[in-house]
Parts: C-alpha cells; sequence; structure tokens
C-alpha cells in the first residue's frame, strides 16, 4: 500500500522534494508501473507502456523524461527480438525506501485493489465510465483521502494543485466531468480564515456505491425524505436556522441592552422572550427572566447568539451543516442505553472540530446548540430508515447497526417545492436486505404529523430524481456549486 503515497501530499518530505519537480501524471505513471512491475524495473516500447497503462506515446514519453530528469528512475535503451527499441526503467532504490518510510504514519482506508484499478485497470462495466486519463488520476487522488462511505476530508485546494498539476479551470472541468459520470455526489467549498470557524478545506463526498467500481463497490441506498412543512428548519436546514436565529437575536438584543438598569417596556420584553425562547430551541438552558428585573446583561451572558454576531450565513452555514450531518450520522442507529455515552463523546469531538477561542459560557452554548440540530437530524435521518425497515419487513435491527455505515449528504441547492428533510445514505460493504430492493416509494406518517415520502434505490445515477431534485438532495454536484474565480484573476 506504500506506492499510495505517491498521490498524498506531505509538506517538507524529502521525497516530496523529488515529486515536486514531476506532474500529476508522471507520479499516476509511476504508481501503475510499481503496480504493474513488482521488481520495479522492466524494458518496454513506448506503444506496450501505452496501452498497459491507457496513455499516448506522446504523454508516455513526456513522462519518462521528466521522471529521469526528476532522478527518480534511471533509463536505458535495449534492441528488443523484433529490434525495436525498448526503454528499460528502473525506479532508483534510494527514492523507494524514502517512499515507503514516508508511508508509515499515512492511512487509507479505500481497497487498494480499487485504486489500482482505477488508475489502469478494468471498471466494470467500462462503456458506463469512459474515464479519461486526467479523470482517472483526479478520481485516484480523491480515493486515496477518502474514507470508506467517500468522505474526502482534509484535502485543500494547494495540495490538490501539488498531486494533479491542475489549473483552476483544469480543476473545475475534471470535477464537473466526474460528477456528470456520477462519482462525486457532492462538493462543500471550504471557509478561509475570516470567517467563524478559521481555514476550512473543501469537503468532497463520493459515490462509493458507483456501478463502475464493479467488485469494490459498496451497497448502497439512498433514502430522501420531504415535508415538515410546520418545522422552521425544514427547507435550509440546522445550520442556517441558527444563524438566521442569530442575527435576529443579537438585533432585538442591541434594542434591549442600551436600557440596562431600567425596566423594559412591554415590546422589550416580549424581544427579550423571543431570544431566550431561540437559545432553548437549540438547547441552550437560558432562565426566562424576572419581568420586574432591571440586570440584563447578567440575564444574557453566555448565550448562543452571542458566538455568531460575526458569523456570515452565506460561508459559515453550509460548512457547520457539513458537520451537523456527520456528527447525526453517528447517532442514526445508536441504542438507547449508549446513546448518553455516544454525545458525551460528541460534546468533545465538537469542541475540538469547531470551536475557535470564544469566551467559556458561549463555547458551551455552541456545543449543546449543534448537538441538539444533530439530534434534530438524526430523528429524521432514523424516521426515514425505520420506513424503510417496515417496507422491507426487516427484523435484525442490531444487525442493520453492525453492518451498516449511515452517511447524511449535504444539501446543494435549497428547491422551495421540495420540502427537502434530509437525504440519507445507508452504506455497507456486504450485500443486505437494507441495500438490496432497486427501487421503493413509501408514505409514512411522523408523530408530529408531517407527511413525508421514502424514495431509495442503490442505483448510481440516482436517475430515479429529475437533475434538479438530484441537485436539491446533494446527490449530484455540478461545477456551478464551485466557487467562481474573481474578475481580477479571470483578466489575468
Amino acid at each position: 500500500m506504500w506506492r499510495l503515497r505517491l498521490l498524498m501530499f506531505k509538506k517538507g518530505e524529502g521525497v516530496e522534494s523529488a515529486l515536486k519537480r514531476v506532474s500529476g501524471m508522471s507520479r499516476l505513471f509511476l504508481l501503475c508501473f510499481l503496480y504493474q512491475f513488482d521488481k520495479e524495473r522492466a524494458s518496454c516500447t513506448f506503444e506496450e507502456y501505452a496501452e498497459i497503462f491507457r496513455l499516448s506515446c506522446k504523454r508516455i514519453g513526456q513522462i519518462v523524461q521528466e521522471l529521469e530528469d526528476a532522478g527518480i528512475v534511471l533509463i536505458s535503451k535495449q534492441q528488443g527480438v523484433d529490434h525495436r527499441p525498448k526503454s528499460f526503467i528502473h525506479v532508483d532504490g534510494k527514492f523507494i525506501d524514502e517512499l515507503k518510510a514516508s508511508f508509515e504514519d499515512c492511512s487509507v482506508d479505500v481497497d487498494e485493489g480499487l485504486i489500482r484499478d482505477v488508475a489502469f485497470g478494468e471498471l466494470v462495466p467500462a462503456e458506463m465510465t469512459n474515464l479519461k486519463p486526467l479523470n482517472r488520476l483526479l478520481l485516484c487522488v480523491l480515493l486515496v483521502h477518502s474514507s470508506e462511505v467517500g468522505r474526502v476530508d482534509g484535502l485543500g485546494q494547494s495540495a490538490l494543485r501539488e498531486l494533479t498539476g491542475f489549473s483552476v479551470d483544469q480543476r473545475r472541468s475534471q470535477i464537473s466531468r466526474l460528477a456528470d459520470l456520477g462519482f462525486i455526489r457532492a462538493l462543500v467549498p471550504g471557509v478561509t480564515g475570516c470567517y467563524l470557524f478559521g481555514s476550512v478545506k473543501t469537503r468532497y463526498f463520493l459515490n462509493m456505491g458507483h456501478l463502475g467500481f464493479g467488485e469494490y463497490a459498496r451497497h448502497e441506498t439512498l433514502l430522501v425524505g420531504r415535508g415538515f412543512s410546520g418545522d422552521d428548519d425544514y427547507r435550509s436546514g440546522q445550520a442556517e436556522a441558527i444563524l438566521k436565529g442569530a442575527k435576529e437575536a443579537n438585533r432585538l438584543i442591541s434594542r434591549i441592552i442600551h436600557r440596562e438598569g431600567k425596566k423594559l417596556t412591554d415590546r422589550e420584553y416580549k424581544d427579550l422572550l423571543r431570544v431566550i425562547r431561540f437559545e432553548q430551541k437549540w438547547g441552550v438552558k437560558a432562565k426566562v427572566p424576572d419581568r420586574e428585573s432591571t440586570s440584563w446583561e447578567a440575564e444574557l451572558s453566555g448565550r448562543l447568539s452571542g458566538f455568531f454576531q460575526d458569523a456570515s450565513i452565506k460561508h459559515d452555514a453550509p460548512y457547520l451543516q457539513v458537520k451537523i450531518n456527520e456528527y447525526a450520522s453517528q447517532l442514526v442507529f445508536v441504542p438507547e442505553e449508549q446513546l448518553l455515552v455516544r454525545e458525551n463523546g460528541l460534546r468533545k469531538k465538537i469542541a475540538l472540530d469547531l470551536l475557535r477561542g470564544k469566551r467559556s459560557g458561549e463555547q458551551a452554548a455552541f456545543v449543546s446548540a449543534v448537538l441538539t440540530a444533530s439530534r434534530v437530524q438524526a430523528s429524521r435521518a432514523r424516521l426515514l430508515l425505520n420506513g424503510l425497515m417496515q417496507e422491507i419487513d426487516h427484523k435484525g435491527k442490531g444487525e442493520a447497526a453492525d453492518n451498516a455505515d449511515f452517511v447524511i449528504l449535504p444539501t446543494l441547492e435549497t428547491d422551495p417545492r421540495s420540502g427537502l428533510i434530509v437525504t440519507l445514505c445507508v452504506s455497507s460493504k456486504e450485500e443486505s436486505s437494507m441495500v438490496r430492493r432497486p427501487y421503493w416509494d413509501q408514505k409514512v406518517v411522523a408523530v408530529w404529523g408531517g407527511e413525508f415520502s421514502v424514495v431509495s434505490s442503490p442505483y448510481a445515477d440516482a436517475s430515479f430524481l429529475e437533475e434538479k431534485m438530484q441537485l436539491t438532495c446533494g446527490l449530484k454536484a455540478k461545477a456551478k456549486q464551485y466557487p467562481k474565480r474573481p474578475p481580477e484573476e479571470v483578466k489575468k
């Protein structure tokens, strides 16, 4: 598995200095070469190399020369039995040793055989994938950095540029191509350090159930929920509801706080109650103040809305919702007796992942709010899952928890007609009753009276939904979802 280190970027590594001088396609060729020839040496014509690795002869010549100039391979010419000149390629032994040593503290969750097949092997069925060399390069890089269920974290644009050599336009084009082919389900742009959560890298969601992955494809079912028209955050998601509510709460508080030491008017007291209700909705223990009290600063200290004074709904809400979905996915199928332990673990994880130097009172309020939002999202996903299990008459609930992973996909667009709640991906390495049926569409009545439908399919392209709905549900990424270049950059 150490070969996969070629598709990882580790700043400051000695082996990285050598790789920095070669393009992404040269990295991919070297990866394929090391897989194909176990002794790290081979003698073939350019045409033979091109056929094996599905590249053009011209590209092979450029790659071989680039690797030789970087000192990674040694090349000599040989005369074949057919009197055609062959290139004897020998990978430098010192480079191999450094490569193996630098892989010791790396972890790769995806099956190595899958990455090998994507790089130059047979994808099944081949006519469905139609992957070009640059497509294969990007997909391999994403897979190396992916979890088993397709979540790609920690792969920033600078690292991606180093690994692939893509320009901004090439990167956007290749991602759009993989999205159209169904390999990328969703993409959530990162945020910079000027916003609430510091600098956060772009997140990708791969379709690990794609039929093109053949024997390595996971068994997956997609559940899409709609409805709950009486719920405030059923369209935009919990993160946007929190940030919008905090913005409104801060506006109301600004009209109250200057009257410190004075009794409030009836209108001001109603505004204060609205702020308290917002705090209570998201799990913050906020006491309703005495009507005659004049100490408003004490009543409002440690409030949730104070945490989001500098928040940007446009930039911070998508990332916060992705994190809420991530935490909720861990709560979907947890036995009741283990729920408290899991939630306590999530409290620590939320604080570690998201907090950036806020006051202790606000930190506690923020953690409580994110955990509450995660509970809400998990309950919606669980309702979808229960409807699915009723439909298939699934008996072994414990088996479902043991054998399946749950991923709540991000909502890329909000369609006012959809009433979207959540899109849940049920993913399993082995086939089970939960991912066996090809299609079902079931009506379920929620406990609080809202109605929604369960729609599921294991097919990779989610063709049971129209394209607009695929975008809304986070099942299909499009180029217009990616950050546009500034006008001044385009002029350059």
